[in-house]
């Protein structure tokens, strides 16, 4: 089951890491064939958390450009 990502390398918001959780409405995570949301932590290299995204996934599409290739 794959619920989350963990990606280290430059993101969007210049972050070093980033870490994605995928969920479903009520926020359990889940696989990330069954999710219907997506949270994406930018993390810096001290590894404070510099940016939240939250999107909305459709079966066909992510509803959103986090330029992490997701």
């Amino acid at each position: 089951m794959t619920s989350r990502k963990i990606g280290i390398g430059k993101a969007s918001a210049g972050g070093v890491r980033f870490d994605i959780v995928y969920t479903y409405d009520e926020g359990k995570s889940v696989d990330k064939s069954e999710a219907t949301r997506v949270k994406i932590r930018e993390i810096a290299r001290k590894g404070n958390v510099i940016q939240e995204t939250f999107g909305i996934i459709n079966k066909r599409v992510i509803v959103m450009d986090t330029g992490l290739g997701l």
